[in-house]
C-alpha cells in the first residue's frame, strides 16, 4: 500500500515524465518535418535523431537502474530493531531480502557466506514468528522496521 507521500511523489514523477516525453515527441516532430522540407541533411536528421535516443537510453538507465527505482529506498530503523532484538547483521539481512536478492546475492553483498545468511533468515522468522519471506517483510513494514 503506497502511503500518501510515496503517492504524491509517484504522480510528480509521472508528470515530469510525460511533460519531458511530449517535450520530445514535439522536438522529433520538427526534426522529420526539416529533414522533409529539406531544410536539413541526412547526416544532421540521422545524427540528431541517434543522439537523441542515446540520451533517453542514458536518462533513463540512470534513474531507474543505476541506483534508482530498481533498488528500494527503505532502509532499516535500527532503533526499533532492537526492541525486536535484531542484530545488526540480521537486520541486514531483512533489507537484502526486502530488495529481493536471494541468499546467495545477500551473502555475496554481505561478505559472507550463503549458510550464514540461511541462519539469519531463520532467525528472522523465528525472531518475528513469519514462515515465509514475504511475511517478514509484512511484519517488519507493520513493526515500523523498515523506514
Amino acid at each position: 500500500m503506497l502511503s500518501i507521500l510515496s503517492f504524491f511523489d509517484l504522480k510528480k514523477e509521472l508528470l515530469l515524465f510525460s511533460i519531458s516525453l511530449a517535450i520530445v515527441a514535439v522536438g522529433l516532430q520538427f526534426l522529420e518535418y526539416s529533414y522533409l522540407t529539406q531544410a536539413i541533411g541526412n547526416e544532421i536528421y540521422i545524427t540528431t535523431l541517434g543522439l537523441t535516443f542515446l540520451f533517453i537510453g542514458f536518462w533513463m538507465a540512470t534513474k531507474y537502474f543505476v541506483g534508482g527505482k530498481i533498488s528500494p529506498e527503505e532502509t532499516i530503523n535500527f532503533d526499533l530493531s532492537t526492541t525486536v532484538n535484531l542484530s545488526e547483521r540480521e537486520a541486514e539481512v531483512l533489507l537484502g531480502i526486502y530488495k529481493g536478492l536471494t541468499n546467495q546475492e545477500i551473502a555475496n553483498e554481505l561478505f559472507i557466506s550463503e549458510s550464514t545468511v540461511k541462519t539469519h533468515v531463520g532467525n528472522l522468522y523465528s525472531k518475528l514468528s513469519v514462515k515465509r519471506r514475504t511475511q517478514a517483510i509484512q511484519k517488519a513494514r507493520s513493526l515500523k522496521l523498515l523506514k
